[in-house]
């Protein structure tokens, strides 16, 4: 079993980002549509990435949930955001995604897989402008795949600690290497 740290910065930012959203338009909980523009919001992080790579714009995305919730009076931000059953049940499929991704938190794109794992009127706009849960998830493992092959950095402390050990090896025998030139070119 996979111990969670947690949801990452971006992913917090994002459910902020959903609290303002909601308040703005008016309601006192969190629905999948506030989740959505909150990861909008977070258009740089793994979620975000994701949905640009599939091909979206932000414009695209809130265009095709605008007719899903009118804005009303603008109400004050809670402190304690309520989240509706749509949203309890797209964090509880991110924890999911997380899990079986073996990952020991739950990232923005945890969140996007979450909220396409729901059955709402919110996924089938996205589905109707091409984001799926099969597209999505390609994607991000794509994103995952690049980002680890251009990240070629040791995983444990004392690779890391041999890699630099080498370095400094390396360091030294070039610097003497000049100093004897430097010897030569004097004499």
């Amino acid at each position: 079993m996979v111990q969670h740290e947690g949801f990452t910065d971006e992913a917090l930012a994002v459910m902020r980002s959903a609290n303002e959203d909601a308040a703005g338009r008016g309601h006192d909980h969190i629905c999948l549509r506030d989740m959505v523009t909150g990861l909008i919001s977070c258009w740089a992080s793994p979620g975000g990435q994701a949905l640009e790579k599939l091909g979206l714009t932000h414009g695209g995305i809130l265009s095709a949930l605008e007719s899903l919730d009118p804005r009303g009076a603008v109400l004050p931000l809670p402190e304690a955001p309520f989240f509706d059953s749509e949203v309890v049940d797209a964090i509880m499929h991110a924890r999911n995604w997380s899990v079986t991704w073996t990952d020991k938190f739950i990232g923005t794109e945890h969140l996007l897989l979450g909220i396409l794992s729901n059955k709402s009127l919110v996924v089938t706009k996205l589905n109707e402008i091409g984001v799926t849960l099969e597209k999505a998830g390609e994607a991000i493992l794509d994103l995952r795949h690049r980002q680890k092959q251009s990240t070629s950095s040791p995983r444990t402390l004392e690779e890391r600690v041999a890699i630099l050990e080498e370095q400094v090896r390396r360091l030294t025998e070039t610097t003497s290497a000049l100093q004897n030139v430097g010897r030569r070119l004097k004499a």
